[in-house]
């Protein structure tokens, strides 16, 4: 095997520049032999350490591939904060978004590789779980998104943002997974589960008459949409301030 020039002045153990030596020596072999044919005593050899030195670095080869999973993920970063906050509504944005997002990580045939090699649903468990790097990452991303929809009265008030970040975290791996679902079927999975798990669509709502005789519908006390219609009493006037439970709903996507 060809062996890569070690890094002079390395200090081996759990450290970047331990780590960035390794990962390099991992990518060059699983793209010489394919990530399920690379052995760790391989991408010791490709690193020029021994193997005890690289069980220094990464205690095993879940550890390895967790973390090449958590890195090339960051890589590609600012290509999805830059999608994400692409799109010119939030309602688009939460159906397109973490579309874009799984597209991105499975337009990297490498990436998709080290994801499929891993054994007893390793990785789908680490995606579903996350790291603080992942999480960093994710809410980075939709804090801002998140924050536009607060303002437009869309988003459920008794959700945190981490709590929305959890649930788009939940959706990205359900995509993920889906592999063999075609563009209309991954749009009509996020407007039927995600956009009502995180709007106020389909939840009761309560109508508010003003004293202009509007109803205004709410969700648990939070201003949602106004309607131009009037209520009015027996006597033909407005029936200010009258409380009238409805099956109305917040508004579903029209995207």
């Amino acid at each position: 095997m060809a062996r890569r020039k070690n890094t002079i002045g390395v200090s081996w153990g759990d450290n970047p520049a331990s780590r960035r030596v390794v990962r390099e020596a991992a990518l060059f072999c699983f793209r010489q032999y394919g990530v399920h044919r690379t052995s760790m005593a391989d991408i010791a050899e490709a690193a020029d350490i021994s193997r005890k030195t690289l069980y220094r670095v990464f205690e095993d080869r879940t550890a390895l591939m967790e973390y090449l999973i958590a890195h090339r993920m960051a890589k590609t970063g600012t290509s999805i904060r830059k999608k994400v906050r692409g799109f010119k509504s939030f309602e688009k944005a939460l159906i397109e978004g973490p579309i874009a997002t799984v597209a991105l990580g499975q337009e990297d045939p490498l990436f998709a590789e080290i994801v499929l090699a891993a054994t007893n649903h390793r990785i789908e468990q680490f995606l579903l779980r996350g790291n603080p790097q992942i999480i960093s990452h994710m809410n980075e991303t939709w804090f801002p998104v998140i924050e536009e929809g607060r303002k437009q009265g869309i988003v459920r008030k008794e959700l945190s943002n981490e709590r929305i970040v959890e649930i788009i975290m939940h959706m990205q791996l359900l995509l993920w997974m889906g592999d063999d679902l075609g563009p209309a079927k991954q749009r009509s999975l996020m407007r039927d589960i995600l956009w009502p798990a995180v709007t106020c669509a389909g939840q009761p709502a309560i109508l508010i008459l003003t004293e202009r005789g509007h109803l205004v519908l709410t969700e648990r006390g939070h201003l949602a949409l106004a309607l131009n219609r009037r209520i009015t009493s027996r006597a033909g006037r407005p029936r200010s301030g009258a409380l009238i439970p409805s099956r109305a709903r917040c508004p579903r996507s029209r995207y």
